[in-house]
């Protein structure tokens, strides 16, 4: 029986060089634009060491199934405006995965938001 060892890869998030999405690092292709992962890409991470690091885009994550994008919308827009809410369903019953991508105007709006929204959910 013949191993099916695949190369090691990083296992952080990575960025597409052609659309500058931010991809999983279990993608070989961006979802985007599907441009493949190069060989040497730029990661990203995610964890609170990487606070300093200024982005408009907020992950939040532990959400309910039924979860709604108008319901993270009424939950979130007191603290600044959105621009836009991206709710990821499951493919198969259009349920919520429990997690979405919440893009504002500016990095301050992101950062006043996070700081406002600590033990909301």
């Amino acid at each position: 029986r013949r191993s099916r060892e695949r190369p090691h890869r990083e296992t952080k998030d990575w960025i597409c060089p052609a659309c500058n999405t931010v991809c999983f690092a279990r993608r070989d292709s961006c979802f985007t634009c599907g441009v493949p992962r190069p060989d040497e890409p730029q990661y990203v991470s995610a964890g609170p060491e990487n606070l300093a690091q200024d982005c408009e885009i907020l992950i939040v994550k532990g959400l309910d199934p039924m979860t709604t994008e108008e319901t993270v919308t009424n939950s979130l827009a007191p603290f600044a405006p959105l621009k836009s809410v991206r709710l990821i369903k499951d493919r198969g019953n259009d349920a919520s995965r429990g997690f979405c991508f919440i893009e504002y105007y500016s990095m301050e709006d992101a950062k006043t938001v996070l700081a406002s929204s600590h033990g909301l959910y």
